[in-house]
């Protein structure tokens, strides 16, 4: 497999992906497009670009923020309203006349669920591998308190000191509480050699970091006497502001 390394600017953003597949005689191969996650880079569908690149023309980005691509320092762009845009914008560039099979991952889920009910006339298929749809999530972190438990740890990320806990002894939170696996051969000391040159990057922790310093469902870090009820007004307050920008309510 051959991949070609390109960038495209959108919105003034540079954007870089990969791509492979070989055009058919008659006719492009249908599209591909794959969207990682936290702390993840084009890279982490290596294997998928591999395997489906006999059959489909196949795109992996760096996310904005993320690697080789731009890490606009705003951090209005990384609200999920203008990431969806801002997606919808990078696809129309690199597959102008026919809609995409999307594949995404994490946040890069947490985007393509809106981003196929907003902008349908992109999108062939929608694949989403371990991201919740946002409307099933926000009513999670709003009702169980045990989701609430399990995403306690995004107060770490957005914390003052969160990109020094990324960094230190050499990124040790990220490859013993991120980038683990039941299967040894999943993260091996090569493949974590090159997550860590992708977060070495200038300025990719601060960019990977932004997209959850502006979510919008992300609980109150109360202490466990508070009620549900102020939890949930805290949670719907947040979450109206946050998606303000979006009229459309997704179901």
């Amino acid at each position: 497999m051959k991949l070609m390394h390109h960038y495209i600017a959108v919105d003034k953003v540079n954007i870089h992906y990969v791509e492979t597949g070989h055009m058919s005689e008659t006719k492009p191969l249908s599209t591909m497009v794959f969207l990682h996650g936290f702390p993840e880079y084009w890279g982490s569908w290596q294997k998928q670009l591999d395997y489906f690149s006999t059959h489909y023309h196949v795109i992996a980005p760096d996310l904005p923020g993320y690697n080789l691509s731009d890490k606009p320092s705003e951090l209005d762009f990384y609200t999920v309203p203008n990431l969806i845009a801002f997606i919808a914008q990078f696809i129309a560039a690199i597959s102008p006349t026919e809609p995409v099979i999307l594949v995404a991952h994490d946040w890069g889920g947490a985007i393509a669920w809106p981003l196929a009910a907003f902008y349908p006339h992109l999108i062939s298929k929608l694949i989403i591998l371990n991201a919740a749809h946002p409307s099933t999530f926000t009513r999670e972190m709003i009702n169980n308190p045990i989701q609430r438990q399990k995403s306690a740890y995004i107060h770490q990320l957005i914390s003052p000191s969160a990109e020094t806990l990324l960094i230190e002894d050499d990124y040790r939170y990220l490859t013993e509480k991120i980038m683990v696996s039941s299967q040894e051969a999943i993260f091996t000391e090569q493949v974590l050699a090159r997550y860590k040159k992708v977060w070495g990057q200038y300025g990719a922790i601060n960019g990977m970091l932004q997209y959850y310093r502006a979510m919008p469902q992300l609980a109150p870090n109360v202490a466990p006497s508070d009620t549900d009820d102020g939890i949930e007004k805290a949670l719907a307050d947040e979450t109206s502001i946050n998606t303000g920008q979006s009229k459309r309510r997704l179901t």
